[in-house]
């Protein structure tokens, strides 16, 4: 069973440093990890970050995230935090000094309903980050239709591609062309 379990993390980890790849995180950025789990990625994030914060909805996996927020003199991230939230009724935050930079929404949105995908992808495109990664599961058509027609009209252009990993579905890097005023 611990078998299991590593080969899945070490899957996780080979597909985010697929998707770390195209991406730039400075130091300034404030990330978001939407259904982060254990929040691995959300660690990982945070040695780049000045603020990096992750929600799922699992308590236990968020019991065992919350392992990493405790300041340590090796850690050398700044600001780590892990909450327990629904990606269905999250609100993001209304002051321009806690908005995000960039939103991570991966392996979350294939377990919701079209109706809930919809309205979590307009709220995600609503929000003034530069930056939001998406994934879509294989044959997530209907997601990929939505993020295709939302990213243009919210000022994103749309970088789209393939896991180089069998059955891992496309990834969707979002980068905001104009910036709203």
């Amino acid at each position: 069973m611990a078998q299991f379990f590593d080969n899945q993390k070490n899957t996780l980890e080979r597909r985010w440093f697929e998707i770390k790849e195209k991406i730039f995180i400075s130091p300034m950025d404030r990330v978001l990890d939407m259904g982060c789990a254990e929040g691995w990625i959300s660690v990982d994030c945070a040695q780049h970050a000045e603020v990096t914060h992750g929600f799922d909805l699992d308590r236990q996996k968020i019991a065992k995230a919350k392992k990493f927020e405790d300041p340590h003199p090796l850690r050398r991230y700044r600001e780590l935090a892990f909450s327990v939230h629904d990606i269905r009724t999250y609100n993001f935050p209304k002051t321009h000094k806690n908005q995000y930079d960039i939103i991570l929404c991966l392996g979350v949105l294939h377990k919701l309903t079209e109706e809930e995908q919809k309205r979590i992808l307009v709220k995600i495109f609503n929000e003034p980050a530069r930056l939001i990664c998406l994934r879509a599961q294989d044959k997530q058509f209907r997601i990929m239709h939505m993020v295709t027609r939302l990213a243009p009209i919210r000022a994103f252009s749309v970088l789209r591609y393939r896991s180089r990993y069998a059955g891992q579905g496309d990834y969707y890097i979002c980068h905001r062309v104009k910036f709203p005023i």
